[in-house]
């Protein structure tokens, strides 16, 4: 009987684990349903998009972990949270409103939630790593939030206690980024793996030379981004390093539309060149009091990738190559956390009290000159002809 029961077990796992293909279909999956080859045909796909764009997408920080990540006293520049103390509520109650201002966003976190022990500032210094590579803090975290809350305001709010705190757009900004990253599933699905190794090595890597293809780059952005208006996040570095931003907009030039080259699958009817420049949120140039948007601290940049697609008599992508060197790491779908929960419970409510701000009209950005690989715009309210 127990035989029996052990075998029911197993066989109801296989069941749950099976049928994945309409599993996918059934969840509204989108990447996990493009091939490497592409396998879609290529005229409908848009050559153009761009993300309904509301108060959402903002410049923020991937708040390193070598800088203390949100523990980073911004304003003082004390970078080493293991060096400073934080205030007892005996002594907080002795500092003024602006020297508590200058403390860092998990200090004023814990203030907020009467938690003079600090136990959330306490959870990131485990994290802290002061020799760790400038990339690695919580890009992933902000990639995912500023796509789905808006530019969260200044606000001054007074606690349990009486003691008064007041939060910067950058401090919530830093406390919505560490929630995605570290207490939320930011993914919904990814296609594309991380490559594990350095340049040097990236041969090594299977993951390195040809994990995301040329037309699943190109499928997905026509998918996602061209069709649904929803954001991609990518990871801008194809080696170990990981930088994740969310991609605006696109926008695909055919160069050369010919016999297929000699890299072609054999079913190949024609290959065609193609320039895609995309248009991605980039990090701020500094930790600001205020909402960034509309000043020079709300950062675009674009990066031109360059590839080939090869149609077979149907039209249908069949295979694809990149040419530029740089290309893509992975690209992810990111999904909205429905409630905050665990050490940072606290957002609702700071959230609520911190509106977020609607930015005014978007200046007109001036077109700039595509020979180079990256380029970068900023926002200002006001732009003069050249």
């Amino acid at each position: 009987m127990k035989i029996q029961m052990i075998l029911l077990s197993m066989l109801s796992f296989i069941i749950s684990c099976g049928n994945t293909e309409s599993d996918k279909k059934k969840s509204g999956s989108v990447l996990q349903e493009i091939s490497r080859e592409g396998r879609e045909p290529f005229k409908p796909l848009p050559l153009s998009g761009k993300v309904a764009e509301t108060n959402n997408f903002w410049s923020g920080d991937h708040w390193p972990v070598n800088k203390s990540s949100v523990s980073l006293r911004w304003q003082t520049g004390e970078a080493n949270s293991l060096a400073y103390h934080s205030p007892t509520f005996e002594e907080l109650s002795a500092l003024s409103e602006e020297d508590i201002a200058l403390l860092s966003p998990s200090e004023k976190y814990d203030i907020f939630m009467g938690n003079y022990d600090y136990p959330f500032k306490k959870s990131v210094q485990e994290k802290i790593n002061l020799v760790a590579l400038a990339w690695e803090g919580v890009g992933d975290g902000w990639a995912a939030a500023t796509a789905f809350h808006g530019e969260p305001a200044p606000v001054t709010l007074t606690n349990k206690d009486n003691i008064t705190v007041s939060f910067a757009s950058s401090d919530v900004k830093a406390l919505l980024s560490y929630y995605y990253s570290h207490f939320h599933a930011s993914a919904k699905e990814q296609i594309g793996l991380r490559c594990n190794s350095p340049q040097e090595t990236a041969e090594e890597d299977k993951n390195c030379n040809n994990d995301l293809t040329a037309a699943q780059f190109h499928v997905a952005l026509a998918k996602v981004v061209g069709i649904g208006k929803r954001t991609l996040i990518m990871d801008l570095d194809r080696y170990e390093q990981v930088w994740n931003h969310p991609i605006l907009a696109y926008e695909s030039t055919i160069l050369q539309d010919g016999d297929p080259t000699p890299e072609a699958p054999k079913e190949a009817k024609k290959t065609i060149a193609i320039k895609t420049k995309v248009t991605y949120l980039d990090r701020s140039y500094n930790h600001a009091w205020n909402p960034v948007k509309n000043t020079w601290n709300q950062v675009k940049t674009n990066r031109v990738y360059s590839y080939q697609l090869h149609l077979n008599g149907n039209g249908q992508i069949i295979g694809s190559q990149w040419v530029s060197f740089d290309r893509p790491d992975f690209l992810w779908i990111p999904q909205m956390s429905t409630g905050f929960t665990g050490k940072l419970a606290g957002l609702s409510s700071l959230l609520k009290a911190a509106p977020s701000v609607t930015p005014a009209p978007q200046p007109e950005v001036v077109p700039q000159p595509e020979e180079e690989n990256t380029e970068t715009e900023t926002e200002t309210p006001e732009v003069s002809a050249p």
